[in-house]
């Protein structure tokens, strides 16, 4: 805006903006503008009347240019407009949304504010930028949120030089849930640090299978490795490994749980140790070893990159890992098994029915409610309470 003593406040014309800050401008943390010291950009024409004139040098708050800066990102080398409207369209709304608390209460409710007053002005059609928003919760130590001022911070370049960006990443998505507090402890992240390690020896021993391309027989293939098969072992690992793949999906695409999907890494090395013996004595057994050890690295490769992709090259897969496609389970092997519910009325056992582990609370209410038997023992009387024991238990209190 240019202050003219004749007409006024007069805008700067279309044709002039935008108003380019001079490079002169020395901050010196002085009281005033660092502008109003610069005589050739305050002393102005006035674009009415031509007389002298004051151009403004108070400056937008960032609260400003952070409430819409998501929209000229669609746009970075757009020199005629702030952005185009087809190129915002196309890129928002943004998908998910991850900040601190801060996030929530100042720049997302601004940054609403100017979407819907654009929105109006007929400069975009979006309604809402950000429709999925995850609140990440603070780090604490030493019983409080970690800061510079209180001197309790820690410091990564050391942990990880002593334990590896993986083993750091790994702990801090597995301390808690993404949007929950957690106090830093050292012995989680050496805890970590071992998992990894058992994994490198998963993989070590993958490496030693001689497997079996395709069910043809491999040069140089010990004798054993056409050996009989174990069936259950089989078939256990094999459904724990689709069940895998459809957890750590779900957790980290969908719950965005990233602690669960990690223990989830823990159960199918636990579940490959425990059956490597019963199939590295068949060449069916063995395939599905190096599979489930290479599923573990696609898996894995979001929280530990490095590694995972080491063991993807070690593996004889080329290119890298984050290129590759996310793996797929057969949805039939990733079925849970089923769970029995015992259904009480005021703590004895009535009727008893199966559903699927995941059911959640107001489903089995309602199973077990439906149930004809439990029906035939609530007529006439009143529900007070339906307590549930998840995938357990549930007690109906008359």
């Amino acid at each position: 805006m240019i202050h003219c003593p004749a007409c006024g406040i007069v805008p700067v014309p279309y044709e002039d903006l935008p108003v380019s800050i001079p490079y002169e401008a020395e901050f010196t943390g002085e009281a005033g503008s660092p502008l109003e010291k610069i005589p050739s950009f305050v002393n102005a024409a006035c674009p009415k009347c031509g007389g002298p004139a004051r151009r403004e040098t108070d400056t937008m708050d960032t609260f400003v240019d952070s409430s819409w800066y998501f929209l000229r990102y669609t746009s970075p080398k757009e020199t005629s407009l702030p952005f185009r409207r087809e190129a915002a369209e196309y890129w928002m709304p943004v998908d998910l949304y991850i900040g601190g608390v801060e996030h929530a209460i100042l720049h997302l409710i601004y940054a609403r504010f100017f979407t819907k007053m654009l929105r109006d002005l007929g400069l975009i059609g979006l309604d809402e930028p950000f429709p999925h928003y995850l609140a990440q919760g603070m780090v604490n130590k030493d019983g409080s949120a970690m800061s510079k001022s209180k001197g309790n911070v820690v410091d990564p370049d050391a942990m990880i030089q002593r334990y590896g960006a993986d083993a750091l990443r790994l702990f801090i998505l597995f301390a808690a849930p993404p949007e929950k507090e957690f106090e830093w402890k050292d012995d989680g992240l050496e805890g970590c640090h071992r998992f990894l390690g058992r994994v490198w020896g998963v993989l070590q021993d993958a490496l030693a299978l001689a497997v079996v391309p395709d069910g043809a027989a491999e040069a140089g293939c010990p004798e054993d490795a056409a050996g009989p098969v174990d069936q259950e072992a089989l078939s256990r690992l094999r459904k724990k490994l689709h069940q895998t793949i459809r957890k750590v999906g779900e957790d980290i695409g969908r719950r965005f749980r990233l602690n669960t999907a990690i223990s989830a890494f823990h159960e199918l090395v636990n579940a490959i140790r425990k059956d490597w013996d019963a199939l590295a004595s068949s060449a069916e057994g063995r395939n599905l070893l190096r599979r489930a050890v290479e599923g573990l690295a696609l898996l894995m490769a979001p929280v530990t990159p490095h590694l995972s992709q080491e063991m993807w090259s070690r593996l004889g897969r080329q290119g890298l890992i984050m290129r590759a496609p996310w793996p797929e389970f057969d949805p039939a092997l990733a079925q849970e098994e089923m769970a029995t519910i015992v259904v009480e009325i005021n703590g004895k056992i009535r009727d008893k029915y199966e559903t699927a582990p995941e059911t959640g609370e107001e489903e089995m209410k309602s199973l077990a409610l439906a149930l004809p038997r439990i029906q035939e023992l609530l007529a006439g009387k009143t529900v007070r309470k339906v307590v549930v024991i998840k995938g357990k238990i549930i007690n109906i209190v008359v």
